[in-house]
């Protein structure tokens, strides 16, 4: 009879023990003799510019939006790169950034957002990436969640890690895609 009368607390308790989730720390890909280049983009939480998310460009190529309180990273061939920020507005701040990667190395850039409201003016968005130095990007980055990298579909990457264009053989494979097989068979 007592049994009855703390059940449901028990049940409480043990459904509200397995929600509890463990964060997750940060731990940075190390590179593993490939070859190339790590290069880590972040954005720290922020409230200014929360729903604006810029579109990396690394060498003229779309690679993905740049999300609040978010992180990713690509690995690329040694050499120059120019990363660039596309926001879809005219913002102000600095949107391009060169950088000399060499092979085995990890480099970190960060993605800074601002709104500034000015007396009888309109509010200034800015978007800046910038080139941060190892142990202050990881300290920063270890607040940020992973965000996987996606690539527009007319490009993959060769082994060489150069973009490529799609090949008529892998158009052709989309061609096969029929509405029909995805539509809901309880539906009519």
């Amino acid at each position: 009879m007592i049994f009855r009368n703390f059940l449901p607390a028990i049940v409480f308790v043990l459904f509200a023990s397995a929600c509890t989730t463990t964060p997750v720390k940060f731990v940075p890909v190390e590179p593993a003799g490939t070859g190339l280049s790590i290069i880590y983009v972040y954005r720290v939480q922020s409230v200014s510019n929360m729903m604006i998310s810029p579109v990396l460009q690394v060498d003229g190529i779309e690679q993905f939006p740049v999300k609040n309180g978010r992180y990713s990273y690509l690995e690329l061939t040694p050499g120059m790169h120019e990363f660039q920020l596309k926001s879809g507005g005219n913002y102000p701040g600095r949107k391009k950034i060169a950088l000399e990667t060499r092979a085995d190395r990890r480099y970190f850039l960060k993605i800074d957002s601002s709104l500034q409201f000015k007396k009888n003016q309109p509010y200034s968005r800015s978007f800046s990436i910038t080139d941060v130095v190892e142990p202050v990007a990881l300290a920063e980055i270890a607040e940020c969640d992973f965000m996987e990298a996606r690539m527009p579909s007319k490009y993959l990457w060769s082994k060489g890690q150069k973009k490529v264009p799609v090949t008529t053989e892998q158009e052709n494979s989309d061609a096969n895609f029929e509405i029909e097989k995805t539509r809901n068979p309880f539906s009519r």
